[in-house]
């Protein structure tokens, strides 16, 4: 079942039309060389990669949407039962998030954050008492259906100048890794874009294994401090790399440069593009914050690590 599935996820990435970065009115680049830099962290969503709605988790089921994926052979509903199965899903997804975040606040988790395939597994488990489904429920993939909904509803493509810069960072005596609010299609995109492989490999190949730190690992999101802790300690158990010693590349003054900077990274606003630029002025953690750097264009950035 994996490999038809991989194939399958191949040729929905294969399909994927570009997508440009739309320029910022307000955005001005302010950069200079930062000395001593030895390690490179970097978001992924609105960073790394273009993103249409902006953030992999701002995209809302929607009917209208949902009865066009329906369509798609990875989930086969009952014909009579389409228009209530969508109403089903979006219920029982919404009310899944509802729940988990509820439960995880109470349990003192600041920012939850979701498991993707636990969250259709119990959708999927719902439909299937209710008797919607056409296929049996042991034959399902659930993690088929969480990618192929979530490219559907959220179409994606490298930023400019992505590959080349992830490439020029390998080559040099840097040690780089992401902090992302990701799931476990993560990985498989990236690892698709930057060496044309499809698996469900936990890692982003180009980058460290102990410095891959998602969000749906941990339980808990961005702007929480905890997955940039994880950072520092990594960095200096594994690497013996400071935290001032250390970049940090995001597009969300909020959930990147907020936490970064309270690590003690060095830090880089991108906006890059329009799209997925979040300045968050009326917010009370970042009204009087400011990046180190702001660049518009990911060319920029070996300006200021000095390679």
């Amino acid at each position: 079942m994996e490999k038809n599935s991989l194939t399958y996820i191949r040729s929905c990435l294969d399909s994927l039309k570009p997508i440009y970065p739309l320029v910022a009115g307000d955005a001005e680049s302010q950069y200079g060389f930062c000395p001593g830099i030895k390690a490179v962290i970097f978001d992924i969503y609105g960073t790394l990669l273009v993103s249409d709605s902006g953030d992999f988790r701002q995209e809302k089921l929607s009917e209208t949407r949902l009865s066009a994926l329906l369509g798609k052979s990875v989930l086969h509903i009952k014909d009579e039962n389409k228009n209530r199965a969508v109403h089903e899903i979006i219920g029982k997804y919404n009310d899944y998030i509802k729940k988990h975040h509820g439960e995880s606040k109470s349990s003192g988790i600041e920012y939850p954050e979701i498991n993707i395939v636990d969250l259709w597994d119990s959708v999927i488990s719902g439909l299937a008492a209710d008797n919607l489904l056409e296929t049996p429920l042991p034959d399902i993939d659930l993690k088929l259906i969480a990618i192929v909904f979530e490219l559907s509803l959220n179409p994606i493509y490298p930023m400019p100048f992505m590959t080349e810069l992830i490439r020029l960072i390998e080559s040099k005596p840097l040690i780089s890794g992401v902090v992302s609010n990701a799931q476990f299609y993560t990985p498989l995109i990236m690892n698709y874009f930057l060496d044309n492989e499809i698996s469900f490999s936990e890692h982003i190949k180009a980058f460290k294994d102990d410095l891959n730190i998602f969000s749906y690992k941990f339980g808990m999101s961005k702007p929480g401090v905890e997955l940039f802790e994880t950072a520092v300690s990594r960095l200096s158990n594994n690497y013996n790399i400071r935290p001032e010693e250390t970049i940090f590349i995001g597009n969300d003054m909020l959930n990147d440069i907020y936490p970064a900077k309270s690590a003690g990274f060095k830090t880089v606003l991108f906006t890059g593009d329009a799209r997925s630029l979040r300045r968050r002025k009326e917010h009370p953690l970042v009204n009087s914050l400011k990046a180190d750097y702001v660049i518009r264009d990911l060319k920029e950035l070996p300006h200021i690590i000095g390679i």
